[in-house]
């Protein structure tokens, strides 16, 4: 596996990437009714049976491709793919947000051959990196409760969930199962001047 910077060239051949995965349990959204804000919401892990197969709608189309070569023409981000055999089966895709001083990881994205060999990690240790050097605060990004691997993943990446939206992406994203989750790493230096980022394998650098 060969990470590089994504080159115009990759874009036509970023809907080589499968993102697809098997859900055996997902993170369902209860919600309490009450208390001085109204209410508050509880994660809580249920089973999948039978397991389904989720992520098409990640897949590269016609308007990712089009996001990409417009971030590749203005030099904003970073953006990187996974080759593997003359094939992409991988990308990242890290954006600023200038106005509140964080990056943002607006899409990962790894075909089943390239998944559980250390390459989400290293992207993500990348992006971390990118971030960091560019002093942002912090860098965040979005995930599902149906998509509970990449929760997972990114727990283990050093970032913490920062909050959920019980209507991103409809009304009704508590009963379809599917709400936005935000997770957030912070890139400012600790009480003992250690950075809190993680490395490759998911580690807090500087830890012992």
């Amino acid at each position: 596996m060969h990470i590089r910077p994504m080159r115009e060239a990759d874009v036509d051949h970023l809907d080589q990437i499968d993102p697809t995965y098997v859900s055996r349990s997902y993170l369902h959204v209860e919600v309490e009714e009450g208390g001085s804000l109204g209410r508050s919401f509880r994660l809580v892990e249920r089973e999948v049976c039978p397991p389904e197969v989720h992520g098409d709608g990640n897949r590269y189309g016609a308007a990712e491709q089009a996001h990409a070569r417009q971030s590749l023409l203005t030099g904003d981000g970073l953006l990187l793919v996974v080759e593997h055999e003359g094939r992409i089966v991988g990308a990242l895709e890290v954006e600023t947000r200038l106005w509140n001083n964080t990056a943002v990881v607006w899409l990962l994205v790894l075909s089943p051959i390239a998944r559980g060999k250390g390459v989400g990690a290293q992207l993500i240790a990348q992006g971390v990196a990118w971030a960091q050097a560019r002093y942002f605060r912090a860098i965040w990004l979005e995930t599902q409760t149906s998509n509970l691997p990449a929760c997972r993943f990114y727990a283990r990446c050093g970032f913490q969930l920062a909050g959920l939206d019980t209507m991103f992406y409809t009304n009704e994203d508590v009963a379809n199962g599917s709400v936005a989750l935000f997770w957030s790493l912070n890139l400012v230096a600790a009480d003992d001047g250690q950075p809190q980022v993680a490395d490759a394998k998911g580690q807090p650098v500087g830890s012992s």
